[in-house]
């Protein structure tokens, strides 16, 4: 009708003497959603302790505070020993070699999502850690390099306390906020379920008086933009890309390794893009002390009938180093590789260091592809293989590819 009003969807913009001619609108795309939101790292409310046993003590579940836009969450974890008096060590992770660590004071980490479908775990507090070194969530992920990182060994009357933090990641990238869950209803909350492991696991020698260990939590999340976050008249996406976009963090094991040639197939995340793969061997007599050595060199990778990787091990270890800026060869040490574990990134496209990623380069698969390992191994095994792939809104990658 004459003299009506042109109408412009949501979210665009309207400017006279655009391209197409007078008067014309011309579609301009909201700012991505980081641009207008309000970032916040705050305590969850959560602050359990449990003293460590001789078998498995359940925490209770990590209720997550609704805050908007739920981007990770932070585990802090402290044990206290008092008056000891043996001379303490700490395990490693299925008694592997190397200083020992803390973190398999926990036996079971596990985020559900609101329909109880597992986005994170399950996984012990080494396979979490390994998540955070290889994951590319922060500049330096590597939870033994954390300032307050901390173990206490020897026949000290504190022998055997600790201090670790670990990530559970949700946000894929900071760059645009992919991946972050929506997290706004209090009739709907996400839960962690944690496991506090027992002490013949966490230590060679445990102390005499068995830790007390406290659990808290810190919340990283974005608040939604308004209309006073505009930037030049332009407004902000209301929502993450894609949305609802999920990373999932997945572990599967081949307990049938033997000291021959061995073919492992991986069933999580098939018919989706996988982000990382961390593989970690373990030998039949229980230590991942082995896993390097009994690697197999070479080991071929395959999706379908393309092999995508041949790799010898020093090899694969060197670009690992490369990758993840390692500075010490010491195995199962800050910045240094894990006895036994081996990581493919396929998140780095917008630059050289796994993290800095664009989603072009994720080894996207179709239903009924297969994904396998082959390769000679030196001895028998288990074989664990953790799987994070990321499924876009409708399994749509157009959506998500920058």
């Amino acid at each position: 009708m004459a003299g009506s009003t042109p109408v412009v969807a949501a979210g665009q913009l309207q400017q006279s003497g655009a391209p197409g001619g007078p008067g014309r609108a011309a579609v301009v795309s909201p700012w991505p959603f980081p641009v207008g939101a309000l970032e916040s790292s705050n305590r969850n409310d959560y602050q359990e302790t449990k003293t460590m046993s001789t078998g498995q003590v359940a925490f209770p579940n990590v209720k997550i505070q609704p805050e908007g836009w739920l981007r990770g969450v932070w585990l802090e974890v402290d044990g206290v020993v008092t008056g000891n008096t043996s001379t303490v060590t700490f395990n490693g992770d299925t008694n592997a070699a190397g200083s020992g660590s803390p973190m398999t004071a926990l036996s079971k980490i596990l985020f559900r999502d609101t329909g109880t479908e597992q986005i994170f775990g399950e996984f012990n507090g080494f396979d979490a850690g390994c998540t955070n070194k290889f994951g590319g969530y922060q500049t330096s992920g590597d939870p033994r390099n954390d300032q307050n990182y901390s173990t206490t060994t020897g026949s000290a009357t504190n022998s055997g306390s600790f201090h670790f933090s670990l990530y559970i990641p949700l946000e894929i990238s900071a760059r645009d906020a992919l991946g972050a869950l929506e997290n706004r209803s209090e009739n709907s909350i996400y839960k962690i379920e944690l496991t506090l492991e027992q002490s013949s696991n966490v230590y060679v020698t445990a102390p005499s008086s068995l830790p007390a260990v406290t659990v808290r939590a810190t919340q990283d999340s974005y608040y939604e933009p308004n209309a006073l976050s505009s930037l030049g008249g332009r407004p902000t996406a209301d929502a993450p890309p894609s949305t609802p976009t999920v990373q999932y963090w997945k572990q599967e094991d081949d307990s049938g390794i033997v000291a021959s040639a061995h073919t492992s197939y991986i069933t999580n995340g098939i018919g989706y893009g996988y982000r990382t793969m961390i593989f970690k061997l373990i030998r039949s007599s229980g230590t991942r002390a082995n896993g390097t050595t009994d690697w197999p060199d070479p080991q071929e990778v395959y999706l379908g009938t393309t092999r995508i990787r041949n790799l010898y091990k020093k090899n694969w270890q060197d670009r690992m180093g490369r990758d993840f800026r390692f500075t010490t060869s010491t195995a199962d040490s800050a910045n240094g590789p894990e006895s036994g574990v081996f990581v493919l990134s396929f998140a780095k496209d917008a630059g050289l260091q796994p993290g800095d990623e664009l989603r072009r380069k994720y080894l996207r698969t179709k239903s009924g592809q297969t994904f396998k390992l082959y390769g000679t191994y030196g001895n028998a095994g288990t074989l664990y293989m953790t799987s994070n792939y990321v499924i876009p809104k409708n399994n749509d990658f157009t959506s998500v590819v920058a």
